[in-house]
């Protein structure tokens, strides 16, 4: 949908916020991405693609329009401590 098709993709996150319920957030990262069209969505959607550096993605989640609460505390501890960061990066980078 994005037009990037990615060299590698891995699961990185998968939570269950409801237990009643048979429903599962997966979250993915996709490594080596390279442009290979224009976008192709579907009717009615709007997705837009932003490059961002590692600062700008740790940021993110306090921007109160952010909806991947699930996602929250890995960035908080990333943007609060050294430890933190290294840890998200190693996990997003493969590094």
């Amino acid at each position: 949908e994005t037009g990037y098709a990615p060299k590698e993709i891995t699961l990185w996150r998968a939570y269950h916020p409801v237990s009643k319920l048979d429903w599962v957030l997966y979250f993915f990262i996709a490594r080596g991405c390279e442009k290979v069209a224009d976008p192709n969505l579907d009717p009615g959607e709007r997705i837009t693609t932003h490059i961002v550096t590692l600062d700008e993605l740790i940021d993110i989640p306090e921007d109160p329009r952010f909806q991947g609460v699930d996602l929250r505390v890995d960035f908080t501890k990333a943007r609060l401590s050294s430890e933190g960061r290294a840890e998200l990066e190693k996990e997003l980078f493969g590094k």
